[in-house]
């Protein structure tokens, strides 16, 4: 509700519109312009600007003859060069920050290393996880954490961690194939799923990845520091997957990533096949009705 004392008082004059600061320097004076009246007044400042120059250069023209004419178009030129690069200027000061605006946020992707977020990433395993079980197809996951992640927010702050993450992931993403997915999973972890993978190219993905990342470096104050990771893998073979939930290929993903994370870090370690079971099945009518001839 608005108060008394904020309505608008109909008997006051409307206030004054400022006027340019004429005594300020013509680069200032033209943005002035540009941003109270648009380009057009500032390219009409600009041309009055250089009408003056023109005519006062071809008057001193006439008055010293045909030599001084000449001089006198060489110098409106000069002129005209030396009042239009600010208007150029000033365009590019305004148009800078428009260039480089930073585009609305994307939900589905994490906003420090640009890979989706956890939620985006599950929504994609949840199809790939349906259509593997459908195919018959091994499928793969992998765990990657950034080891002592604490240690080095704790020693090097939260940035340099996170730039640590960053370029994790930067590196990990560039080394996968088209059809495999990547996503951030927690504070210092990434997650990477393989379909179409069987044990032996997960290993081998997952080696790759935690050497790559072996050679990444975060500049720090005083050096730099040697980013190493720890990978968890778990892989379910054709068939096994019929009936279980994509949270048991997490877990045991999971378990793995722990496994290596005790063994001391920058190391890959898998899961063991029985980490992924088919969830229990329930008896099935035939089962029911040989219960009840039994009896």
């Amino acid at each position: 509700m608005t108060t008394p004392s904020s309505r608008p008082d109909p008997s006051a004059a409307p206030p004054k519109a400022h006027p340019l600061p004429l005594n300020e320097p013509l680069p200032l004076l033209l943005q002035h312009a540009l941003r109270r009246g648009g380009v057009w007044t500032a390219a009409a400042l600009l041309m009055s600007m250089v009408g003056a120059a023109l005519t006062l250069a071809l008057l001193a023209a006439e008055l010293l003859g045909v030599q001084g004419r000449l001089w006198g178009l060489v110098a409106a030129a000069l002129l005209a060069l030396v009042l239009g690069a600010p208007l150029v200027w000033a365009l590019h000061r305004l148009a800078k920050p428009q260039a480089t605006e930073a585009p609305w946020p994307d939900p589905r992707r994490d906003e420090l290393t640009g890979v989706p977020t956890r939620a985006a990433l599950m929504a994609q395993l949840e199809r790939e996880w349906s259509l593997a079980g459908r195919h018959g197809q091994a499928v793969a996951l992998l765990l990657l954490e950034v080891d002592r992640y604490r240690q080095v927010t704790e020693r090097h702050g939260a940035i340099d961690a996170q730039a640590a993450l960053r370029e994790l992931a930067c590196s990990v993403a560039q080394t996968l194939r088209l059809t495999d997915l990547i996503g951030r999973f927690g504070e210092a972890q990434l997650a990477v799923f393989l379909p179409q993978a069987d044990l032996t190219g997960a290993l081998d993905a997952a080696d790759r990845l935690r050497e790559r990342g072996a050679l990444l470096q975060v500049g720090v104050l005083g050096g730099a520091v040697r980013i190493t990771a720890s990978v968890g893998v778990a892989v379910l073979v054709p068939g096994q997957q019929r009936g279980a939930p994509l949270s048991a290929l997490v877990e045991a993903a999971e378990g793995a990533l722990h496994s290596a994370r005790l063994a001391g870090g920058n190391c890959v370690r898998a899961a063991p096949a029985a980490a992924v079971q088919p969830a229990p099945r329930g008896p099935s009518v035939g089962d029911n009705q040989a219960a009840r001839g039994d009896s």
